[in-house]
């Protein structure tokens, strides 16, 4: 039995096999458009194709991390969007945080309305998105927002239904502790007010007087519905959650008190708060054990440009997207769950490459013929260069 790498550009390295009777191609199976970290191979056996589903990972749409102690929060990210504090809410202060400096969410009177800030552009119109923050509780209240993505001005609904999605505080469990619920409705009232909510395993304190910090990430995919929280990596799915939610109508992504239009409709409480960061799919559970043990780093949205075997060797190739000095790890897994390590580098120029021989995939997989192969690029630090990469 013979495993063979379908990639994009088949038609070159890949035309003397594809040529062979034995095998069969799908044509929705060539030409997978990859992007970001975790890419997934689709493999040929002999007599027969196995469909393997796309493995597509986040890319980075925004980052704000609230080091600043203005009005203006620049975007660490790719498109610049800035998260701005909004005039007539309680100004967010500086504070300590887990990675640097943080913005501390509160309230005060005047102006009578707790803090929020808000980011508007195309970018972060996004009807399927992944999310990940730090958070320090300080002085909570059951029902307070985190974040939300807000809708166009409807006042024919009820408040609660009138944010596209959001991250807030469930009811006091009695000892001072809640869950948290990322809920989502979408931006259309036309096409129903619930999409799903999942609800976090592990409750937070409402007031917090160490400096610990919870970690909260999760996300929703519109195309098949999938809805997660993960709270300090705990993961919590969704059970009544369904695909097709909207929430690209243009309005802003707020961070604290949300409004829907001139009216708040959900109201931000006592906090620090640091390094959101926004991204165009769910996050996986292995993206988010790697932002909470690494505070103040992101993913990165890398390319992997070929990859294809060596025959009749049965080695593999590799070959991806780079920053100068940055330090990289391949990794290789029989499902998109489990990954092994195979080779690190430290990258010289704006590409490298790396051949995966025949014998490490077997010491590292087993000797057995193998269906499929998954493969994943990453970056990590290594002190001190990666300041070079940031």
């Amino acid at each position: 039995m013979l495993d063979v790498v379908v990639w994009r550009d088949k038609t070159i390295a890949m035309k003397p096999l594809l040529e062979q009777p034995w095998v069969r191609l799908r044509p929705n199976v060539a030409g997978f458009g990859f992007r970001g970290r975790a890419i997934c191979w689709g493999l040929i056996l002999m007599g027969n194709m196995v469909p393997v589903a796309q493995i597509v990972a986040a890319n980075l749409v925004a980052r704000w991390k609230l080091e600043e102690s203005g009005l203006i929060h620049a975007d660490a990210g790719p498109n610049g969007v800035s998260l701005v504090q909004d005039a007539t809410t309680t100004p967010a202060s500086s504070t300590a945080g887990i990675n640097g400096s943080a913005a501390l969410l509160s309230f005060q009177n005047p102006p009578g309305v707790a803090t929020r800030l808000a980011a508007a552009g195309a970018a972060i119109q996004r009807d399927s998105f992944g999310f990940s923050f730090w958070l320090n509780p300080v002085f909570l209240n059951e029902w307070d927002n985190l974040i939300a993505k807000e809708m166009a001005f409807n006042n024919s609904v009820p408040g609660f239904s009138r944010i596209a999605w959001q991250v807030h505080l469930m009811a006091n469990n009695g000892s001072g502790s809640v869950a948290l619920e990322l809920v989502v409705r979408g931006d259309n009232r036309g096409a129903g007010d619930f999409f799903g909510s999942v609800v976090s395993a592990p409750n937070i304190p409402l007031q917090f007087s160490s400096a610990e910090w919870i970690h909260v990430a999760g996300g929703y995919d519109t195309m098949t519905g999938a809805l997660k929280l993960y709270v300090n990596g705990v993961e919590s799915v969704s059970g009544n959650s369904s695909p097709g939610a909207k929430a690209s109508d243009g309005s802003a992504f707020s961070v604290g008190t949300a409004r829907n239009g001139g009216d708040f409709v959900a109201f931000s409480g006592g906090a620090r708060i640091e390094d959101i960061q926004m991204y165009d799919d769910p996050l996986t559970a292995e993206e988010v054990v790697f932002l909470r043990a690494n505070p103040g780093q992101a993913l990165r949205n890398f390319l992997i440009t070929q990859f294809g075997p060596d025959m009749p060797s049965g080695d593999l190739n590799v070959h991806f997207n780079t920053l100068l000095g940055c330090y990289y790890q391949v990794e290789v897994g029989l499902t998109p769950a489990t990954f092994m390590g195979i080779t690190n580098l430290t990258a010289q120029t704006e590409s490298s490459a790396v051949k995966v021989s025949k014998a490490t995939l077997d010491g590292t997989l087993g000797p057995a013929p193998r269906s499929q192969v998954f493969m994943r690029v990453k970056e990590l630090s290594i002190p001190p260069g990666f300041a070079a990469c940031e």
